[in-house]
């Protein structure tokens, strides 16, 4: 059947096509080609002197992981448009209205309609200008949201949003949204 040393063979070959597969997909710009290039150049040095099975599949991962990671021509183009989102695009609305018997804020917001976005963060303060925290108050998968939590008469509750969308594997988020308020009467 063949010698342990000609099933190694065997398995760095099967590495090494696998990887430049992934490394030959031309979806990469020049700039991004010669990065992944450079990392399949690599990976095949280290496949040639790896002395296990496991280390050849060690490293066949690492590097698909690594080439998988870089951001194509359309991901980059999709993550500037995404962060030139601001509050010139992103507008807030709030309302008061009631939520199972409860006093409560709606809020509504307006996003581009070129972009599908995986959520919003919504985050709420009692100040105008701070007091926003860096963890939001509720996350929406909708455009809106209805605040009837911990909602106290007489106090002002300010808002804001953001949006994100995952590219490549990472949260990608706008600019924040117009700032909306409203009393609690």
């Amino acid at each position: 059947p063949g010698t342990p040393v000609d099933a190694m063979k065997t398995t760095k070959t099967e590495a090494i096509n696998s990887i430049t597969n992934i490394a030959k997909a031309e979806k990469y710009e020049e700039a991004e080609q010669a990065q992944v290039n450079a990392i399949l150049e690599n990976a095949k040095k280290e496949i040639e002197a790896a002395k296990t099975d496991e280390e050849i599949k060690a490293i066949e991962k690492a590097t698909k992981e690594a080439i998988e990671a870089i951001d194509t021509a359309e991901e980059k183009a999709i993550i500037r448009r995404i962060e030139s989102v601001d509050k010139s695009e992103l507008k807030l609305k709030s309302t008061r209205t009631t939520l199972n018997g409860k006093k409560a804020i709606k809020l509504t917001w307006k996003v581009p309609e070129d972009l599908e976005f995986d959520g919003f963060d919504v985050f709420r303060s009692t100040k105008k200008y701070s007091g926003f925290g860096t963890k939001p108050f509720f996350t929406s998968k909708t455009t809106k949201y209805t605040n009837n939590k911990n909602l106290k008469v007489g106090k002002t509750y300010y808002y804001k949003v953001r949006a994100y969308k995952v590219v490549n594997g990472r949260k990608v988020y706008t600019g924040w949204s117009t700032k909306a308020w409203r009393t609690i009467k």
